[in-house]
């Protein structure tokens, strides 16, 4: 994906990019179990308050919106997918210093789904 505006890169933090691959591999079930499976990516304790200040600015922002069929389910909007992919697309060509040899859509695939943990 190319990224279309190098600016679009500072709206986004590390926080709401991770937030929103959480919420990509299912999330829901409120700010509590939000907290849990974020500190489990991270391993480091997440207080939900923390959370819960970067789950409102991705609301105001329309990057992320609580399911109209199931209030404890919160998607991520086409919008916030976008930005999402295009940040970690910059990240990825950061990582791979421009050589274009990591498989951008594939890392993006598997970073958005649940996979085993086997470390």
């Amino acid at each position: 994906m190319p990224l279309t505006n190098f600016g679009l890169l500072s709206s986004m933090t590390i926080g709401e990019l991770g937030l929103g691959m959480v919420l990509l591999r299912g999330g829901g079930g409120g700010i509590e179990r939000l907290s849990d499976s974020f500190a489990e990516s991270f391993r480091c304790p997440v207080p939900a308050p923390e959370l819960r200040t970067i789950y409102t600015r991705m609301v105001e922002r329309n990057w992320v919106a609580v399911d109209p069929g199931d209030a404890a389910l919160i998607r991520v909007t086409s919008a916030g997918e976008s930005l999402m992919l295009a940040s970690f697309t910059a990240l990825i060509r950061l990582l791979d210093e421009g050589h274009g040899l990591i498989e951008i859509s594939l890392l993006f695939s598997l970073a958005s789904k649940r996979l085993p943990d086997d470390d």
